[in-house]
């Protein structure tokens, strides 16, 4: 069976032992199974001295941060969850890296990120962004004093929106309920294709 790599990027505060990007998670232990090698982001958190950034939000500077640490992992396909999909956009718009494939869920859409996203469009393969159709109270919390009105579910720069019902802040990452989407909805086709893409694009040529 062919493994394929993939980078697992928390939102805020996360990166914990409990949470779904720690080994023995069923999140992981459902990805392993279908032939993913998960590398487990820890190079950012929304504390990163240890006391909130709040008041640094506006510059976006643990983002930033976080970006390049991400940077320098390697380039891998990426599954972001909530603030951390802020950061594999400032990965591939900040630094050299290319994310063949990004998988954004629950990410706030933010207009101050607007021109981020544009520019890690250029340096993005398939981008698929999953978000709730109902009410998901974290994602809303995450666009406040971003200078928009409203509440923008889809990400405007992602290849593909995809909204499930009910699904909250975390369904597709802690409930085992809602992994099967990941597959009849083609998120993990998409990781896997990049890998192999990737992978071609990084050989020598034969000629």
């Amino acid at each position: 069976m062919t493994i394929h790599r993939v980078a697992l990027v928390p939102g805020t505060f996360g990166g914990r032992k409990q949470d779904w990007t720690a080994p023995g998670s069923p999140f992981r232990r459902y990805l392993e199974s279908r032939g993913f090698d998960c590398v487990q982001f820890l190079g950012w958190s929304g504390d990163v001295d240890g006391v909130p950034r709040l008041l640094e939000n506006g510059r976006h500077a643990d983002w930033i941060a976080g970006g390049w640490a991400l940077h320098y992992m390697g380039a891998l396909p990426t599954i972001a969850h909530s603030h951390g999909g802020q950061v594999a956009a400032y990965c591939a718009a900040n630094t050299p890296s290319l994310i063949p494939a990004l998988v954004t869920i629950c990410t706030p859409v933010r207009r101050d990120m607007r021109d981020v996203y544009a520019q890690a469009r250029l340096r993005t393969g398939s981008h698929a962004h999953v978000y709730a159709t109902g009410w998901d109270f974290l994602q809303r919390a995450g666009e406040l004093f971003d200078g928009q009105i409203g509440w923008s579910r889809e990400m405007p720069f992602a290849d593909r929106n995809v909204g499930i019902d009910g699904v909250g802040h975390t369904g597709m990452l802690e409930n085992p309920a809602y992994f099967p989407l990941w597959e009849s909805l083609g998120l993990l086709d998409l990781l896997r294709d990049a890998t192999l893409r990737d992978a071609t694009l990084g050989a020598s040529p034969s000629r």
